[in-house]
């Protein structure tokens, strides 16, 4: 499914999977794969007793999907997974006045038990021009910065200009609701050694994330 506001574009497909644009960039990173469809945006649950995790999407992750639905209107889709006795639904759309794609999660305890979950959002960063990033990532990942404003809730990225004329504008993304924010902008320091995003060291420990910002390579 596409959502579009006429600058912003967001592609979401059947796993919740997909990738935003504005105008001719690419904001995060996205390869097609019809067979794994493993590659986008994804939100995950975590269960901070168990340590349990999984993607609120019906595929990825390796994770059998006890029960799932995928629902869409006019501007809007939404996916819905049940997993470990907790029902998450994930709504996302395109605003349409402003340059800004949201998300709605609703939790929902099907246990005869209190749970204590923590939601953990994934991005890899572009903010470049599609063809300029798929012929040198690395070299265009040198130029992005990020820094984090806790008392908004806003994690903020940007691409330094390599020549006088370039303009890039600023990514920001935000997520509210109770408790701590943590904040984890190096790859490699969520991913670990391997970088396997369903196995990602940042939702297998229990410890906080680093909260490293600034020129951050990768």
């Amino acid at each position: 499914r596409l959502l579009d506001n006429g600058r912003m574009r967001r592609l979401v497909t059947a796993t919740c999977a997909g990738a935003t644009w504005l105008d001719e960039l690419s904001l995060t990173r996205w390869r097609d794969d019809r067979l794994l469809d493993e590659d986008g945006e994804f939100v995950f649950v975590r269960d901070l007793e168990s340590g349990v995790f999984w993607p609120i999407a019906l595929r990825p992750g390796r994770v059998p999907v006890e029960h799932g639905e995928i629902d869409d209107g006019p501007a809007w889709f939404a996916i819905t997974r049940e997993h470990e006795a907790i029902v998450a639904r994930l709504q996302t759309w395109v605003d349409d006045e402003t340059q800004m794609v949201g998300r709605l999660i609703r939790l929902e305890n099907r246990s005869s038990r209190r749970r204590l979950l923590e939601l953990t959002t994934w991005h890899e960063i572009v903010l470049d021009r599609p063809q300029a990033f798929a012929a040198h990532p690395a070299f265009s990942k040198l130029f992005l910065q990020t820094e984090c404003d806790h008392e908004l809730g806003v994690v903020l990225a940007r691409r330094r200009p390599r020549s006088p004329g370039d303009e890039y504008p600023c990514l920001g993304h935000g997520l509210w609701g109770p408790g701590e924010l943590e904040v984890e902008t190096r790859r490699i320091r969520f991913l670990g050694r391997g970088g396997d995003l369903f196995r990602a060291h940042g939702l297998r420990s229990l410890e906080p994330l680093s909260g490293a910002t600034g020129n951050v390579l990768d």
